[in-house]
């Protein structure tokens, strides 16, 4: 599958979509932003006025996105004058209240402008107001605006797909040019190993008078050799993290949300190659797996933002 099939499946977290909806005099706008978040949270801001609907929205939005700290803002205006807008007494004197209560702690306080009053809740009432009327028009710019927004977590994802794939694409190529040198490395090791042995048992040719031959110490160093060869080979590590790097690629093609997946993934990936720099006594394998490290962590900034 190429990058751009593959970036397709992929959606970042972060985005931003709108639309407005005008219906029956009044004018409709959803504002809908994303940023990361572990879980879906969502937070729902709507007038006083359509209150009433706001399960709906949420229930519309949580069937859309997965993941990502959601705010869904309602924008609602009267666009046209019907002769039936009334002002509410009982709220204008709450208004009043409060911009004395606060006059009292900011002594230099502006007086309130008459935007002011008409932007408290309540003061302004519509006789008749029946919040399902908007419903379909609503829900229609909701549906809108989530689709907008999605469309840009979609090309905010092909970024990310693209810049993860080619971080795959070292660490594999990586794997595999160490897969191919292990053997003559191993072979290198325990060369030294046993002539390091060799010549701190004191084993040259001829000698007599150990406790046991030159030939049986040469075999339990034979031995040893082999047993320190079995804990520095790191093939099984190198095969575990192409396979996980297979798995990466199979989630960012997979159509389905990976970001929870490819967290676990990234941890398994460090874990190996810690034990690649633990485990191999070879500097060549030490730089690899430092080159490695920076590779994942890398994918892990990246990993932050997929749904």
């Amino acid at each position: 599958m190429s990058t751009q099939d593959r970036a397709r499946s992929v959606r970042s977290m972060t985005g931003y979509g709108h639309a407005d909806q005008e219906h029956q005099g009044w004018r409709l706008g959803i504002e809908i932003r994303s940023v990361n978040s572990r879980f879906l949270d969502l937070t729902i801001k709507a007038p006083e006025d359509v209150r009433s609907l706001e399960s709906a929205l949420r229930e519309l939005v949580q069937s859309r996105l997965a993941r990502g700290k959601v705010e869904l803002r309602v924008n609602l205006k009267r666009e046209q004058t019907t002769g039936t807008d009334q002002l509410d007494n009982t709220a204008m004197q709450r208004f009043a209240a409060v911009w004395n209560q606060a006059r009292a702690a900011v002594p230099n306080l502006r007086d309130p402008g008459l935007g002011d009053v008409l932007g408290w809740p309540g003061v302004r009432a519509t006789e008749n107001f029946d919040a399902e009327a908007l419903r379909p028009a609503l829900l229609d710019a909701a549906q809108r605006a989530v689709a907008a927004l999605i469309a840009a977590r979609e090309r905010e994802g092909a970024a990310l797909a693209a810049t993860m794939a080619d971080r795959v694409g070292q660490m594999r190529t990586i794997a595999a040019t160490l897969k191919t040198e292990l053997p003559a490395v191993l072979e290198q090791t325990q060369a030294k190993i046993t002539e390091r042995m060799e010549a701190a048992l004191g084993l040259v040719a001829g000698r007599s008078g150990a406790a046991i031959t030159a030939d049986e110490a040469r075999e339990r160093i034979r031995q040893e050799v082999v047993m320190i060869g079995m804990r520095i080979d790191v093939a099984e590590e190198l095969d575990r993290l192409q396979s996980h790097c297979n798995e990466v690629d199979r989630l960012l093609a997979s159509g389905k949300e990976a970001g929870k997946r490819l967290d676990f993934l990234i941890q398994e990936m460090h874990r190996e190659a810690n034990t690649l720099g633990s485990k191999m006594v070879s500097e060549r394998f030490s730089q690899a797996s430092i080159d490695l490290k920076v590779l994942i962590e890398q994918l892990r900034e990246q990993v932050q933002n997929i749904e």
